[in-house]
């Protein structure tokens, strides 16, 4: 991936936030971030990105909600989405298999890890599995 190519962070913790935002543009990405999931789709819809980083836990629409409606949704439903979590229980592969999710990181997140994963997930969906 790379270049000036759009990351949609979606996150809530405002520390994982800021550490994500800024490894993602010192390493060429543009990024846009929403703290709840009603605000990620607002921001998908706006920023078309070309990959969505998308915490599970999360106010007002939680991540699944937010695969939901993506999955519901013609303008969103090819965004793919590399699901960040802080822990891999409950990704059942059915779950995972049904949705534009590509792949999935754990926290906490090293700065090699976040990179590693986008560049996992540019891949496509060949790289469904774990991406940590």
């Amino acid at each position: 991936m790379g270049g000036r190519q759009t990351v949609l962070l979606v996150e809530d913790d405002p520390d994982l936030m800021r550490f994500a935002q800024v490894t993602l543009r010192l390493a060429g990405y543009r990024v846009v971030t929403a703290s709840d999931g009603e605000q990620a789709l607002v921001a998908a819809r706006k920023a078309r990105p070309t990959l969505m980083l998308l915490d599970l836990r999360l106010p007002v629409l939680d991540g699944w909600q937010v695969l939901d409606r993506m999955a519901a949704d013609p303008g969103l439903r090819t965004i793919p989405v590399l699901i960040v979590t802080a822990t891999a229980e409950g990704l059942s592969r059915r779950s995972v298999e049904a949705s534009s999710v590509v792949g999935y990181l754990v926290k906490p997140l090293s700065a090699d890890a976040l990179l590693a994963g986008v560049e996992s997930a540019a891949a496509g969906p060949a790289g469904g599995a774990p991406a940590s």
